[in-house]
């Protein structure tokens, strides 16, 4: 596929997990931006020169428009042909953005309840050796015992701003910015799935609805909307 995908939903709305799942089945690089904020945070590298910091981070706060739209489409013009999770997610981001891949990308639009995500926030875990994501509730992704990864080993974590108070900000900020960054991207490629499921729906039903949508979306050029219950 030569297609760019592109992932948008709030917070804990399941972007990562489905972005490695699907860049496992497509064989495309997954570039998660939450992911790379906090590697560049953690090492010391200076990315946001003094405009941002571990500070700003663990407050909930977003890197500032224009640093991450330059350092993203920077990464961008390298490959393109990636699974995107956590860019574009600002109006500002989203027309820096279309202005260069404009009907190039597959859009991906996760909807989930408030609810549903600040649970799935305080109880998600992660590896800080591999980046395998688990959860505390959900039978089908729970780390192994005594909270290890059950792909390297490694001890699990949560992380710093799986807090609810903080999760609660970011909710909101996203559901103020979502109509105008929907907006924006809906209506510059052709090709897109919306798509809600259940909080406890079955991952591989998901993931496998999601690989063969991409595929339909990208063939015929049209925008599809799929409900995902649990009961299938």
């Amino acid at each position: 596929m030569e297609k760019m995908v592109v992932l948008i939903g709030p917070p804990n709305s399941g972007k990562g997990l489905f972005g490695r799942k699907l860049a496992e089945i497509f064989q495309m690089q997954y570039i998660s931006v939450g992911d790379i904020v906090r590697d560049k945070l953690k090492n010391g590298i200076s990315w946001f020169g003094e405009e941002y910091s571990q500070e700003n981070y663990n407050r909930g706060e977003m890197v500032p428009d224009h640093i991450i739209s330059k350092k993203i489409i920077e990464l961008l013009s390298k490959n393109n042909q990636v699974i995107l999770d956590g860019f574009p997610r600002t109006e500002m981001q989203c027309k820096d953005f279309v202005e260069i891949y404009k009907d190039n990308y597959i859009l991906i639009d996760i909807f989930q309840e408030e609810e549903i995500l600040i649970r799935r926030a305080i109880n998600r875990r992660i590896c800080p050796e591999c980046g395998e994501i688990y959860s505390l509730i959900n039978p089908q992704i729970m780390p192994g015992e005594n909270e290890t990864c059950l792909k390297c080993g490694g001890k699990v974590i949560q992380r710093d701003d799986d807090r609810e108070e903080i999760i609660k900000d970011r909710i909101d900020k996203y559901i103020e910015n979502y109509p105008k960054i929907l907006n924006i991207l809906f209506n510059n490629t052709k090709k897109g799935i919306n798509i809600n499921p259940e909080e406890f729906t079955d991952i591989n039903l998901t993931i496998n609805l999601l690989y063969q949508n991409i595929i339909l979306s990208d063939k015929y050029d049209c925008k599809l909307i799929l409900q995902v219950v649990e009961e299938i």
